[in-house]
């Protein structure tokens, strides 16, 4: 599994599995949530555009 990125300049504050285990929730002091798929995460691709969803 490869890490993760911050969020901007700020440091993640919080961690949240959905549900079903499909998504992984993060958020920090910027108030972007970011919903992580992952299965793009686990194969490590790489492509974190293609696994995140971002919301504010």
């Amino acid at each position: 599994m490869c890490p993760i990125a911050e969020h901007s300049e700020y440091p993640i504050e919080r961690l949240a599995f959905s549900y079903d285990r499909k998504f992984l929730g993060s958020i920090s002091h910027d108030q972007i949530l970011k919903l992580w798929n992952l299965d793009d995460l686990l194969q490590g691709s790489g492509k974190f555009q293609d696994s995140v969803c971002c919301c504010r």
